[in-house]
């Protein structure tokens, strides 16, 4: 658990500051967050996944669930929404290929969120769904 913590939220951390990095110039590098806002952006990630972790018995689960949770951003939505919001992005500019793409894994990762999510929460409920 001591590995898999900073392996999973550390990346999403530094994602959320580059989202952000668009339109405040503050987040466009860690090293130029302050501290107290860096501080508090990283107790309330902490401070959310501890009260998962306290409130969901199995680690198994938990782990599924930040896990599905951190995919579909890190590698589906957050790659995408950087892309469209990177400035001069519309369909003349960057032509149908790359615009239905885009699209297509924005929609695939929020498929894969939900999917992910409810199927841990299925297997949770229903244990015998595996049989």
């Amino acid at each position: 658990m001591c590995t898999i913590f900073p392996l999973v939220l550390q990346p999403a951390r530094d994602a959320l500051y580059h989202m952000l990095g668009l339109y405040f110039p503050m987040f466009k590098s860690v090293k130029t967050v302050p501290f107290w806002l860096h501080a508090i952006i990283c107790a309330t990630m902490s401070f959310v996944s501890l009260v998962l972790g306290l409130f969901i018995d199995k680690t198994n689960v938990w782990f599924s669930l930040v896990g599905s949770f951190c995919t579909a951003f890190l590698g589906f939505i957050f790659p995408a929404l950087f892309y469209m919001y990177s400035g001069n992005w519309s369909l003349k500019t960057v032509g149908w290929f790359n615009y239905i793409s885009t699209y297509l894994l924005l929609i695939g990762g929020i498929i894969s969120l939900v999917f992910g999510c409810a199927a841990v929460v299925y297997l949770e409920i229903f244990p015998d769904a595996t049989e």
